[in-house]
């Protein structure tokens, strides 16, 4: 609602709910989290793509990613253990950056232009 109403930016908004995303315990909370996200990501990107916008959610889920990297995921749908015997929050950090940023790209929100030479 306050994005709506243009109380908070998206980046704001995101910044507040990426981290809590991988420690939410409860499913529909988290689907809603997810869910909000990835709308207000389409909505920015809708008539034209929000370079700045992208840029930040991208550099927030390599952030997000990097933290993972040392942890061990074990399981089903991000059920994570670290490898240190710590509670394995970035373990889930780094899952649900990846899932993330996979829905963004098979909506069509993240892209790469087709005359790129880096696909040659």
């Amino acid at each position: 609602m306050l994005r709506n109403k243009d109380v908070i930016s998206s980046l704001d908004l995101l910044r507040t709910l990426f981290p809590l995303l991988a420690r939410a315990r409860a499913a529909p909370l988290r689907s809603l989290i997810r869910n909000t996200i990835l709308s207000d990501l389409k909505n920015a990107n809708m008539k034209t793509k929000n370079m700045r916008l992208n840029r930040a959610v991208q550099a927030m889920l390599f952030a997000m990613l990097e933290r993972g990297m040392n942890d061990q995921v074990v399981g089903d749908k991000g059920k994570a253990k670290a490898a240190d015997g710590a509670d394995g929050n970035s373990g889930g950090e780094a899952l649900w950056a990846v899932l993330l940023t996979k829905e963004l790209w098979k909506s069509g929100v993240w892209f790469v232009p087709s005359s790129s030479k880096c696909l040659r």
